[in-house]
């Protein structure tokens, strides 16, 4: 499989039943994320979704990679079948990925997990500033950044939600009968407005744990 923009090497398997699977390869390097991203996919197949439910994970090549072997899901992206659809069933469509992602928003998250409003002005404001500062400075630039300082604020007591990550339309997908499914799930726990960064054409760098 040559889709998405990870560098995950991905093979569809079939089994001798005719059963579809999917294969992601990726170096050692990547471990604890795979790992939680399995965890995270077994919490997720509890909920009864249509999302890759985990069937095995480990290390291969000699301990050089690691794999995550999954469920298939079977349909087309959202990226290919929305420009054919009415805007309503585009409508439709939308409130039926809310509808999942508030499910997985309710899941448990780890109590160790560091506090939103802390994570985010270090790892997307700072550095976004540090950024600015250093490449691109002008007098509108520099308002901008005084109202990201001086707005800080807003980012205190904001909720942590169990995320699927990297929520856009190529990695919803549409099934034969108009249900959806969530694919490529990312290890990243957050405010649970964030997962909408990407669907609003954001640079969300992944929250690694």
């Amino acid at each position: 499989m040559n889709k998405g923009w990870s560098n995950d090497k991905k093979y569809i398997l079939t089994t001798s039943n005719n059963k579809k699977l999917l294969l992601r390869v990726s170096d050692k390097t990547a471990y604890d994320d795979k790992k939680t991203i399995f965890e995270k996919l077994k919490q997720a197949a509890a909920l009864n979704l249509n999302t890759p439910h985990p069937v095995d994970f480990g290390l291969c090549d000699d301990e050089e990679s690691v794999y995550l072997l999954l469920t298939w899901v079977e349909g087309d992206d959202a990226l290919s079948v929305l420009p054919n659809m009415s805007s309503s069933q585009q409508y439709l469509l939308g409130n039926k990925v809310a509808e999942v992602l508030l499910k997985l928003h309710g899941l448990p998250v780890p109590e160790d997990i560091e506090p939103w409003g802390s994570w985010f002005r270090r790892e997307e404001v700072q550095d976004r500033i540090d950024f600015y500062n250093d490449n691109v400075r002008s007098h509108e630039g520099d308002l901008l950044v005084k109202y990201l300082l001086d707005n800080q604020d807003l980012l205190n007591n904001r909720p942590i939600a169990f995320m699927h990550g990297d929520c856009n339309i190529g990695n919803v997908i549409v099934t034969p009968d108009f249900e959806i499914g969530l694919i490529d799930f990312c290890s990243d726990y957050g405010d649970p407005w964030w997962e909408f960064d990407q669907a609003l054409g954001g640079t969300n760098r992944l929250r690694h744990l």
